[in-house]
């Protein structure tokens, strides 16, 4: 089958998976490379292959079922975001603010955007 590269991806032709605790590469092959979210998901509404999106770019597309989920039984590798700030001790009110919102926003144990899904995320 023919796979859909994500241009920005760390690993753009290796797609990492787990299982089981255990991490396994596969390399993958492609005639389309794209460097969008967007178009990665238009792509794979036409038929052009399959690829890999995160499930709040793909959540309403896998609900209304113009995109199916393969490989339930995998997981993807979890990507951390981190607030970088110059000075623990005098954090200014806003970047404090901002911070225990995203925490708040996306330090749940499960996004808003899978809670819908009827498939393993």
């Amino acid at each position: 089958e023919n796979c859909i590269l994500y241009s920005y991806a760390k690993e753009a032709s290796h797609w990492q998976f787990l299982k089981d605790g255990k991490q396994q590469q596969i390399k993958i092959i492609g005639s389309y490379r794209v460097n969008n979210s967007e178009a990665l998901q238009s792509a794979l509404k036409t038929g052009v292959g399959i690829g890999r999106l995160p499930t709040f770019v793909a959540a309403k597309a896998l609900q209304e079922g113009s995109l199916i989920s393969l490989f339930n039984e995998y997981e993807m590798p979890v990507k951390r975001l981190f607030a970088v700030y110059p000075e623990r001790q005098f954090v200014p009110l806003k970047v404090r603010v901002f911070i225990d919102f995203a925490i708040e926003f996306f330090g749940v144990e499960e996004p808003y955007w899978d809670k819908d899904l009827a498939i393993k995320v």
